[in-house]
């Protein structure tokens, strides 16, 4: 018998999915929306929001903020949806204060098309290199 498996496919296929791609190949596309003008620009039906970005966008952001002008009033939340100019290299940051105002902002960041749709794509991007890399572990030792 022949035991000798070529696995040379097998890691072209994984540094494919893997390692992302620096190569630009036109203007990155977004959801533009912010909910205070339009209140769609808060649910997952954004089809009627999407734009191309401007040649220098590296990305896409999300934004959501949770706002109040005092303690005894209920947070309003507020999602802007936009290209990104700039890199927030860790994906999302969370910033919080009370300085006579209650407020939570969150923005998340990513550098594909239409990503700042809902959850990280860093996440899912993670999920399915580790399942590629299960499967070829328990395929073949």
């Amino acid at each position: 018998m022949n035991y000798f498996v070529d696995y040379h496919p097998w890691i072209a296929l994984l540094l494919f999915l893997c390692i992302p791609s620096k190569m630009k190949t036109g203007a990155i596309q977004c959801f533009s929306c912010n909910s205070q003008l339009d209140s769609s620009c808060s649910s997952n039906s954004l089809d009627k929001f999407k734009t191309t970005c401007p040649e220098n966008s590296v990305g896409c952001r999300k934004i959501v903020f949770f706002f109040s002008e005092n303690a005894q009033v209920d947070l309003v939340e507020r999602t802007v949806r936009q290209c990104a100019k700039t890199k927030n290299e860790n994906g999302c940051k969370s910033v919080f204060g009370t300085n006579g105002k209650r407020f939570k902002t969150t923005v998340c960041e990513c550098p594909v098309d239409f990503c700042n749709v809902g959850a990280s794509i860093k996440t899912m991007s993670h999920l399915l290199c580790a399942s590629v890399l299960a499967t070829l572990f328990f395929l073949y030792f």
